[in-house]
């Protein structure tokens, strides 16, 4: 009995690691922005600030003078301060 609640735990916690890492696979957090850069979703765009965490399948859009550092899970830093469109 003591081993299966073992294995239950075990594979609980397996799980959740596992759902854990697949999860922040795809985040970016915003930690400098120079100008207004902002994020297209769908027809929709949203100025970005400091601090913001987003998925990497939106559109960053940059103009003139804007500029911007992301971070993502692994500890990567992104600066991007070329105008246009970034996927």
């Amino acid at each position: 009995m003591e081993k299966l609640f073992r294995l239950k735990t075990n594979l609980f916690y397996l799980l959740l690691f596992i759902s854990i890492l697949t999860y922040s696979q795809d985040k970016l957090c915003v930690i400098e922005t120079t100008g207004n850069p902002h994020i297209q979703n769908k027809s929709e765009y949203k100025s970005i600030n400091k601090g913001d965490v987003f998925n990497k399948n939106l559109i960053l859009q940059l103009e003139n003078a804007e500029a911007i550092k992301l971070i993502d899970e692994k500890g990567e830093l992104y600066q991007i301060d070329a105008p246009g469109s970034y996927t």
